[in-house]
């Protein structure tokens, strides 16, 4: 009887481990996918501002647009800028990409957007 009690233990264990860790597999899989379908040298982003939306795009997505309005906020540093369209979903890009200008007229372009709703 103990033998049978340790085998069925084991594969109780065995289940368990495999159900909690399905979904990891899972997220690996489309990752080793993606980056099969897209080298590193095929991957490009772009991001387009302007007074009215953002407009964003990786590799293998759609192009999606997002009115000013829908933002809620935004990060900015050296490094890295984010907008944020909810508390746990942001368009993220270097901010080293940008050249001088190009970074000029985003910064101007984010306080003109975010001022403008402070003020209602």
């Amino acid at each position: 009887m103990p033998y049978c009690f340790e085998t069925l233990f084991g594969l109780t264990v065995a289940v368990v481990y495999l159900k909690l860790t399905a979904k990891g597999r899972q997220a690996k899989r489309y990752k080793k996918q993606f980056e099969r379908r897209f080298s590193s040298e095929e991957r490009t982003a772009w991001i387009e501002m302007n007074d009215s939306a953002v407009s964003s795009a990786i590799a293998g997505t759609a192009a999606e647009s997002f009115e000013w309005n829908k933002i809620i906020e935004f990060a900015q540093d050296d490094k890295m800028t984010l907008l944020y369209l909810t508390e746990k979903r942001f368009l993220l890009f270097p901010t080293p990409a940008l050249d001088s200008a190009d970074r000029a007229d985003l910064d101007d372009l984010i306080a003109s957007q975010f001022a403008a709703r402070m003020s209602c």
